[in-house]
């Protein structure tokens, strides 16, 4: 997010949502621009939002990283290279299904104005970077076409031209 925003709560991140419905269930884990890694969840459908967080703005060559171990959702913030991770917010969630709608998001929080946000190395994994002392969950990952252990943007094309037929 670029310096200069509108809105102080202008914002981009990881986000798991139980369902496609607008007063979904959502964790997200963030970086605001004016106000830094920020961890935020609503538990309960049409619920209120709650939200903690460090402050100060991400470094741009810094990871943000949301973890799921059963029902305890945790955002960390790590060097490039995914170590020095320091834990921003864990939180028990209890009733979030097992399967849920992964994205990016991207606010203005100001009404009539777009967000622009970079996202880069973005990757989906249950066999990568885990911080100390946590169990990483099994090996295989849903919608993972290639076998690696991940998803990925191979994997992404690999399942739209499944579904669409288009080869590139």
């Amino acid at each position: 997010l670029p310096g200069g925003s509108a809105n102080e709560w202008a914002k981009a991140g990881i986000m798991v949502r139980a369902s496609d419905d607008p007063g979904s269930p959502n964790v997200i884990a963030l970086n605001a621009f004016y106000h830094g890694p920020n961890f935020q969840w609503r538990e309960t459908a049409n619920g209120a939002s709650n939200g903690a967080g460090g402050t100060g703005p991400v470094d741009e060559n810094d990871m943000i990283m949301l973890t799921r171990q059963g029902d305890t959702f945790s955002m960390y913030v790590a060097n490039s290279d995914g170590s020095n991770a320091t834990l921003i917010k864990q939180q028990a969630l209890a009733g979030f299904p097992k399967d849920l709608i992964l994205g990016l998001a991207a606010t203005s929080h100001a009404e009539g104005t777009l967000a622009d946000a970079k996202f880069v190395n973005f990757k989906v994994s249950n066999t990568g970077w885990s911080p100390a002392g946590v169990t990483p969950p099994p090996t295989g990952c849903k919608g993972d076409a290639d076998g690696s252990g991940s998803i990925d943007v191979a994997d992404a094309v690999a399942q739209l031209q499944q579904i669409t037929g288009i080869k590139v």
